[in-house]
């Protein structure tokens, strides 16, 4: 008997269009073996619920954490790294090694626009900077931004 006739097949071979052959990670489908993850903006919307999805199927998760009252949030197998953004312009700054980077820190409004381009902008090329100088380089960077975190045009 064939899959209900709700459900698609999710699965890597029966992608077609421009996934077809790539190495794609299926949500729905099987995992990777057990990854261990940075995550910037663990404490906003996306990266709490992302945190404790990783958390459940049985990721190691460190998140990159401003605020110590809203790592409480986080589920408690969570490490996490005290800091902000600005560690990664620290030109010593050793990282602890990981197999994936999930940059979803950023803002959609500031009180300047020199901040809004150092925390969307400038952050992001010092991450980058940042994982070329480790001693190690993860499998993946996935940047995840928002239509909403870009300048008003005047």
């Amino acid at each position: 008997m064939g899959p209900t006739p709700h459900r698609r097949d999710r699965s890597p071979s029966a992608a077609t269009g421009p996934i077809a052959g790539r190495d794609v990670i299926f949500l729905a489908g099987r995992y990777p073996a057990a990854m261990k993850l940075l995550v910037t903006g663990a404490t906003g919307f996306i990266g709490s619920h992302l945190c404790r999805a990783l958390v459940d199927r049985g990721d190691q998760v460190i998140a990159l954490v401003r605020s110590p009252n809203k790592a409480k949030d986080l589920p408690e197998t969570v490490e996490v790294l005290h800091g902000d953004l600005t560690i990664f312009a620290e030109p010593d700054r050793v990282l602890p090694e990981v197999d994936v980077v999930v940059h979803l820190a950023g803002i959609v409004a500031a009180p300047t626009e020199d901040l809004y381009e150092a925390i969307n902008y400038a952050a992001v090329q010092h991450l980058a900077k940042c994982l070329e100088n480790q001693n190690w380089t993860p499998k993946r960077l996935v940047f995840a931004s928002s239509l909403a975190a870009r300048p008003i045009p005047r």
